[in-house]
């Protein structure tokens, strides 16, 4: 997908960590889908305090700016300060299963080393980082498509 920079310049960090995830989700090792995960909690992590620090003219919602600041270290509350002003685009997105999810990255990023994640938890999470990416940026990212290696 080619992206139209001036459209998709709030959203350029969220989806490149998304593109680097998708680039693991297909190989078949622990530490792919470990960082897989982790580059998906990384997208979600950075899109939602950029779309609430966004000016209203572009996101449709107002959030002062003391508002993000007074949350932006924490990212539970950075869930809800989001429910609390976009509930509307987040139709069906559970904001326990973000927070179920980040807990299991919390996990692999900091135990580490042999841990994994199944492949249904990482498509799970990677879908509602797609439909957070299309509700509050007009972008549309799709399927993650399969690693290809240079000898394919």
């Amino acid at each position: 997908m080619i992206l139209n920079h001036t459209e998709h310049t709030w959203a350029s960090g969220a989806i490149e960590l998304l593109r680097h995830a998708d680039s693991h989700i297909h190989i078949d090792t622990a530490f792919d889908r470990r960082i897989a995960f982790i580059s998906i909690d990384n997208s979600i992590e950075t899109s939602i305090p950029t779309f609430l620090a966004l000016p209203s003219s572009k996101s449709g919602i107002k959030v002062s700016r003391k508002e993000v600041n007074d949350v932006e270290n924490s990212f539970p509350e950075l869930l809800a300060l989001l429910w609390k002003h976009a509930s509307s685009r987040l139709t069906g997105i559970d904001e326990a299963d973000i927070e179920h999810y980040h807990r299991i990255r919390n996990k692999l990023y900091h135990d580490g080393t042999g841990l994994s994640v199944d492949e249904q938890y990482i498509l799970a999470y990677r879908e509602i980082a797609v439909i957070l990416l299309k509700n509050h940026f007009s972008v549309a990212l799709g399927d993650p498509k399969p690693h290809l290696r240079l000898s394919d």
